[in-house]
Formats: structure tokens, sequence, C-alpha cells
């Protein structure tokens, strides 16, 4: 029976071949260094040469709000995961990522001044536009039919609400307004819609009239919920697709105002009516398809002190988190501890208070609203805000 052949290499060429291995392997391991390095180069030297096209987030400098705005590029974001708590931060508006401008009253002045602000948001990369229609104060900045505000001569508005919807929707953005609901002082003249003394049913002031004082619109009176029901309505049927609520707050009253005005207002359970109110205008909202969406301060909501804010009866509510990099308090106490801001960079502040909030909105989907004295503070804010999570933001 033939054997069978066994081949063998000889052992020069087995060490031939082996040094040739070595060095391909040497070679490719130079070339993976050599295409990491440029890598790492090119980056920066990339968006140095495309920074007056396009601006990533990151890098990201955001408009000054002002007459002579003019955007920057800004890339549009996408939904984003919570590395910190690996749970999803927030449903973006229509299932894509919010980036909102908020524009100054200015800019309503005419169509074609907010056409001008429309159009350089939209080629900025943000997706909506916010206009403000209803201030604190209660003056009321478009055309209403609203006969409260008529009579109470607040209307300052050129255009109606329809009109400043459309001029948006034409360049391509989503038509966004906020509404300021009670911190609201010139919107009824005489005994109607505000705060009374429970004694002789006569207005209550915030102060002696000749100082200065105020009366406030009342969510407990049946006029003024049906006025802001009217507001409420009337901007959400012209177009405008999302609703902001400010202002859901009572006003800052002394010990002696709750004796004046009565139970009402001294009761643990006065909550109820800011939140019965803003059942009332995000139906009405609804009603004609667009979104109601909460705005609160931040600094509130981290210390648990907005009086509207109960998570437990608020459950998916849409709620825009307003944070001013420029004005945050020196001290926050959180359960009787004292947290000193001052002493933490603008990141640090922004992380913890966020997270706060994000603590105190369990169940509500937060859209953070970001301002500032300086566009460097809004960026860094904003970066800050990306970074954990948030893909839909307002500047």
């Amino acid at each position: 029976m033939a054997g069978r052949k066994v081949y063998r290499t000889k052992n020069g060429k087995r060490k031939q071949n082996t040094a040739k291995a070595f060095h391909a392997i040497l070679i490719i391991l130079l070339l993976a260094v050599l295409v990491y390095l440029g890598y790492i180069l090119a980056g920066p030297l990339f968006r140095f040469l495309n920074q007056s096209t396009e601006i990533t987030p990151q890098g990201w400098t955001p408009p000054v709000v002002s007459d002579s705005f003019t955007a920057p590029s800004v890339t549009k974001l996408q939904d984003n995961t919570d590395t910190q708590t690996g749970g999803t931060v927030l449903e973006p508006v229509e299932n894509k990522a919010l980036t909102g401008y908020a524009i100054p009253v200015s800019a309503l002045s005419s169509k074609e001044t907010l056409a001008g602000f429309a159009a350089d948001a939209q080629n900025s990369g943000f997706t909506a536009v916010v206009v403000p229609l209803k201030l604190k104060g209660g003056e009321v900045t478009y055309l209403t039919q609203a006969e409260m505000a008529i009579s109470a001569n607040i209307v300052t508005g050129t255009m109606t609400a329809k009109e400043i919807a459309d001029t948006i929707t034409e360049a391509g953005l989503t038509p966004i307004c906020t509404i300021n609901l009670l911190e609201d002082n010139t919107s009824f003249t005489g005994y109607r819609g505000v705060y009374k003394f429970a004694s002789d049913n006569s207005r209550w002031y915030d102060n002696n009239p000749a100082n200065g004082g105020k009366s406030w619109i009342s969510p407990f009176d049946n006029d003024a919920k049906e006025y802001l029901k009217t507001i409420s309505s009337e901007v959400s049927s012209a177009g405008f697709k999302n609703v902001i609520f400010d202002g859901l707050v009572f006003p800052p009253f002394r010990n002696s105002d709750l004796g004046y005005i009565g139970s009402i207002v001294s009761s643990p359970d006065r909550y109820k009516a800011l939140i019965a109110i803003w059942e009332s205008v995000s139906a009405a909202v609804t009603d004609n398809g667009a979104t109601p969406m909460l705005m609160i301060p931040a600094e509130t909501a981290a210390a648990d002190t907005a009086e509207i804010l109960h998570p437990n009866l608020l459950e998916d509510t849409l709620t825009v988190i307003k944070y001013d990099a420029s004005a945050f308090p020196t001290t926050i106490v959180i359960n009787g501890n004292e947290t000193i801001l001052a002493e933490m960079t603008a990141p640090e502040r922004v992380r913890f208070i966020l997270g706060l909030c994000r603590g105190k909105t369990s169940g509500m989907t937060i859209i953070p609203y970001i301002t500032g004295s300086t566009p460097e503070e809004v960026s860094e804010a904003v970066d800050t805000a990306v970074e954990m999570g948030y893909s839909s933001y307002i500047v």
C-alpha cells in the first residue's frame, strides 16, 4: 500500500513568509494610525472652512433677539436618549425635533417684518417660530375679537392671528404662540374678572392704587375663565400648531391679602383653580387640532414651588421649562438643603437645574426654553441641554 505524501515547507521559506506577514501587519497598523490622525485633524479644519455655511450643534452660537436679527446656520438635531438615566427624555412634537426661535414683539409690526424673521429662521435650520400673542400685563399683540381685550383698549397688534400663523407657515416653519394667562392686570375694567375683597366684593389691588397698585385677573372668576378660553380658541383655530401657556400663577399675596380675599386663596387646595384654567384652555386648543404646552420657570420647578406643578394631574403634558442662563438665583433650597449655584460652572448649573426639573415632572415631557443676556451664554446652555439628551428646545 503506497504511503500518503506529506508536504513540508522548508524552514527558510517559512521564515520568509512569516517576515512578510509581519511587515504587512505593520503597514496596516501604520495606515490605520494615519487614517485616524487624518480624521482627527480634518474635523476642525473642515469646520473652520465651512463655518460660514453650517455650524454643528456642539459649536452653535444662537441668535441674538433683536430687530436686526441675522440667524446663524444650525443643523437639525435628532432624538436622543438620556445617557444619565437610560430613559427617553422627551417625545418630540410631531415625531421630530422641535428647534424653535422665539421672536420679539417688534417682529409683529408688519407682515414684511415677520416674513423676514421667519425666512432667516428657516434658512438657519430652525423648525418653528414662537411668537408672543398675549404678554405679561395683559397686552394682546394681534387683532383679537375678544370683547374684553377690545373694551380694555389693550390690543396693540396690526395683524390677525391667522395672518401671523400663515406668514410663518409660508416660510416652511411650524407656527407656535405664547399666551400669558394670569399675570394680567389690564384686561378687565370695573369689577369683572378680578380678585375681590370678601367683605364687600370690591376690587382688590396688590398695593395702594396711588402707589401703583394693580388688580389681577382671577382664576376663580367665570368672566376671566371665559375670556382666557376665547383667546385660546381664537389663536389655535387660526393655524397655530402649538400654544404655550405661561403665567399660571397667583399674585405674590401678603398674609393680609389672604385674609382680605378669603378662603379661595388661603386654602391649600387653591392650586386646583390653576389646574382648572389649564384644563379649560387646553381643551379649547385641542378641540382645534393644536397642541397645548405648559410653561414653568426652571427655578420654581426645580425648587418645587410652582403651584401648577402636579404631575399626577398633568401626565403627558408637554412642559416648557424656561431657563434664564443669566438670571439664576445665588442659592436654591431643595428639601431643606441649600445648594450654592453661584459656585457652579454654567454647564454644571444647567445640568443641576434641568436634572431637578426632570425629577419634579415625572410623566411630563420637557422642552427647555433657554434665554440669556449674551449669545455665548445661550449657546453654552443649549450645548449642555443637548448633551443631556434634549433634542427639542426653544431659544
